[in-house]
């Protein structure tokens, strides 16, 4: 609401402003801005629509008047409503308070579980700057971790990919994706955004605008509460990640198309406490023992990821089978490099898959990053892809409010494959790249030749500085995601 209260203000000291700039052109910018009003901005409307003196605003200011006395404590109105606080959504919501459209995030966990969610974040330099252009930036900076450089290694000899130098300077930020959240969090409830946890049975109940009036509805309940309470909304933002309970699975099922890939093993994961060696980052490929990677989480802590099989249960792996597979699969040959190792504080097992929904919208709802896509994890790009994905809606959903148009809405879905594919294909390539291939299963012949052409591609990656060069550019991202939002 900042903007039209500055509007306001500015009118009550040079009223010649109505005439400039226009009485029906100003209704229409102060309508578009306050469709869906928290009740406390309806008096800044109403004083704004009684100066511009048009016979037509005078039953907008009666209804306008009333809409608050009339409304149901458990009914609510907003322009997004936002299902999910995830980083997607959260900066989806940041992106769309700028220009004062209103939204409302809810949350089925807690806020001390969503804040405690411990994921991996690295982070590509285009989402620092997006995090810089909307003030979310203080801590990141102070505690984020350059990458200049990533190591890759076959068989015990390390290759050293050099990212600054091969991108003109660019660079990523290690950054824990809870502590993204974290900080989104905070600064939404100091600017009185309204984030509501606990939310339980959340249901769409109508994706679009009916030939009554009538907006798309959400239907929820609070934890512990057996009474139901509507949101009513101009736009849905489905950004209630990989399983999508609420969003992905109230589309009808041949609206949408499911593109996935499961790989035959999974991918065990490590929190160790205690710094990595070198604060460098190594992809390991054993032709024994399969992939690992060293990664950072902070300054003094340290994550490890082991390729293992789909049917391996953490209870298969004590600590000290951890450390002797990593040390097998990371140590060096010459023996010059050591693992620092350390007491293990969080241990997880998931699967290693990938999938895309096509298209990514239905009526006025809007998938937005793992409800849409999965990406491999090998690359750390799940993160960025959700937040390029929430950009692309924001400056669509602000199109539509600022100038009534619906093109960049329309166009969502294809605009956001541009990256999803990108992202996609180069997770796709590293996984082939790095991990044991499975020889178990009938299809041996076929795997035996994809073992050569996996050779052949590791031998291309140590000898060729042109591939590690694509390689670097494409672990900051070739797209440049300013060109996708105006083109």
């Amino acid at each position: 609401m900042y903007p039209l209260i500055i509007l306001d203000e500015l009118i009550n000291r040079c009223p010649k402003l109505i005439n400039e700039i226009g009485r029906e052109q100003l209704t229409q910018f102060i309508l578009n801005r306050s469709h869906c009003l928290l009740s406390n901005s309806n008096s800044v409307v109403c004083s704004l629509l009684e100066k511009f003196s048009l016979n037509t605003n005078y039953d907008l200011i009666k209804e306008i008047s009333s809409m608050s006395m009339k409304q149901n404590k458990k009914n609510h109105r907003t322009q997004v409503e936002i299902i999910d606080c995830g980083p997607s959504g959260l900066l989806l919501g940041a992106l769309l308070f700028r220009p004062s459209i209103d939204s409302i995030i809810i949350e089925e966990q807690s806020r001390s579980d969503v804040e405690s969610n411990i994921r991996a974040g690295v982070l590509e330099q285009s989402i620092i700057d997006l995090l810089d252009e909307i003030d979310i930036n203080e801590r990141v900076l102070k505690e984020g971790i350059i990458q200049r450089c990533i190591n890759i290694q076959f068989n015990g000899e390390r290759i050293s990919v050099p990212i600054t130098e091969y991108t003109e300077g660019k660079v990523s930020t290690f950054y824990s994706q809870n502590l993204v959240v974290q900080d989104l969090i905070e600064s939404r409830l100091k600017t009185n955004q309204r984030l509501w946890f606990d939310v339980e049975y959340a249901r769409i109940e109508r994706h679009d605008k009916t030939d009554d009036g009538q907006r798309p509805l959400i239907k929820f309940r609070r934890r512990n509460s057996s009474k139901e309470e509507f949101i009513e909304c101009d736009f849905i933002a489905g950004c209630d990640g990989g399983a999508s309970k609420c969003c992905r699975h109230s589309i009808p099922k041949d609206e949408i198309r499911t593109i996935r890939k499961s790989y035959p093993y999974s991918w065990l994961s490590i929190l160790v406490d205690s710094p990595p060696d070198g604060y460098e980052v190594v992809y390991s490929f054993d032709k024994t023992d399969g992939f690992a990677l060293q990664s950072l989480r902070s300054p003094t802590k340290s994550r490890y990821h082991l390729q293992v099989s789909v049917d391996d249960k953490l209870e298969d792996w004590p600590d000290e089978r951890i450390w002797s597979q990593l040390n097998k699969r990371l140590t060096l040959k010459d023996k010059s490099w050591k693992l620092n190792e350390g007491a293990i504080i969080h241990g997880a097992l998931f699967p290693v898959r990938t999938s895309m929904i096509t298209p990514m919208q239905y009526k006025r709802l809007f998938l937005v990053g793992d409800a849409a896509h999965i990406v491999p994890p090998i690359t750390a790009k799940g993160l960025n892809v959700a937040v390029k994905d929430a950009r692309i809606l924001a400056e669509a959903i602000i199109d539509v409010y600022d100038n009534n148009k619906f093109d960049k809405l329309n166009n969502y879905t294809d605009k956001c494959l541009i990256h999803i594919s990108e992202a996609e294909e180069f997770a796709t390539y590293m996984t082939s790249l790095l991990h044991k291939l499975d020889l178990s299963n009938e299809n041996n012949e076929i795997n035996e030749f994809e073992e050569i052409l996996q050779r052949a591609r590791q031998q291309q990656s140590q000898q060729s500085s042109a591939l590690r060069r694509l390689i670097a550019q494409m672990f900051v991202s070739l797209i440049n995601l300013e060109n996708i939002l105006h083109c």
